[in-house]
């Protein structure tokens, strides 16, 4: 299924304008970057097995600190466990799961340094949340482009038949540490990311999953950045709403799959670290 374009949240000028506030991005991040609190991710395994009935998901979700888990206190309010816990929750299948992510890493250093470790397992969907840090660190539009084809490149020349998604980058503007204008600043730089990424993926065959707004004070950790348990599941359930219904569930079945709460009661059989 096709990707649709993502709506812009900026004109068209959103690039030119963000160059134009370098001097208030330096000065305002560097004091936001000082005040924010150091998070760490939370100790714990970061892969394990849902059990169900019929054909296996086999869930790899690579990225930056928000596959790391920073935000929460267990890896199991995680983002790609909440994932696997909503799939089988839609699905009834069985979802094996691993979470493969670094805090503050950028594309580059995901494909030098995490792909090339990635373990083997013939994973049939592969995640890709990444470019956040590449938009809060005014990377240029040509280096993003070079960089998100590089890792795409990368990850389907090591998985060949997975099916592969990338999410859209969120609002900067969501986020409650980001004060004004910075925040506005860093998000006409990943608004004009966002459409970039979706034109690369378009090409590369990759699915592009529409951004979420986290716009509740509860959907973020206490450094007002990064996603709380809350936060994550929520980003979860948008997730795994979109694979499922985009590849497991039939269109007449839409609505009665759409559940209120996280699957809690499945029985995880965890793997090693």
């Amino acid at each position: 299924m096709p990707s649709p374009e993502p709506i812009s949240r900026h004109s068209r000028l959103a690039w030119l304008l963000s160059d134009l506030a370098v001097p208030i991005y330096l000065l305002q991040g560097l004091w936001t970057r000082i005040r924010t609190p150091r998070l760490a991710p939370p100790p714990g395994r970061t892969g394990g097995r849902l059990n169900g009935r019929g054909a296996e998901i086999s869930l790899l979700v690579i990225g930056d600190s928000t596959v790391h888990g920073v935000g929460t206190d267990r890896q199991h309010d995680t983002l790609a466990p909440s994932i696997a816990r909503r799939l089988q929750d839609m699905t009834s299948r069985p979802v094996r799961w691993r979470a493969n992510g670094f805090n503050g890493s950028v594309i580059r250093e995901i494909t030098e340094s995490v792909v090339p470790n990635l373990p083997h397992g013939g994973w049939s969907h592969i995640i890709l949340s990444v470019g956040h840090n590449d938009a809060k660190n005014f990377h240029t539009r040509r280096r993003f482009v070079r960089d998100l084809t590089r890792l795409i490149f990368a990850v389907k020349a090591r998985f060949p038949d997975a099916k592969i998604y990338w999410g859209s980058l969120l609002d900067f503007r969501k986020m409650p540490n980001l004060p004004e204008p910075l925040a506005t600043i860093i998000d006409l730089r990943a608004d004009t990311l966002s459409r970039v990424g979706w034109s690369i993926c378009r090409e590369q065959g990759v699915t592009v999953l529409p951004a979420i707004d986290l716009v509740l004070p509860d959907h973020f950790s206490r450094d007002g950045f990064h996603a709380g348990p809350v936060g994550y599941n929520v980003w979860a359930r948008h997730i795994a709403e979109h694979i499922a219904r985009a590849e497991f569930i039939p269109p007449s079945d839409h609505r009665t799959h759409v559940p209120d709460a996280p699957a809690l009661a499945v029985r995880e059989e965890r793997s090693g670290p």
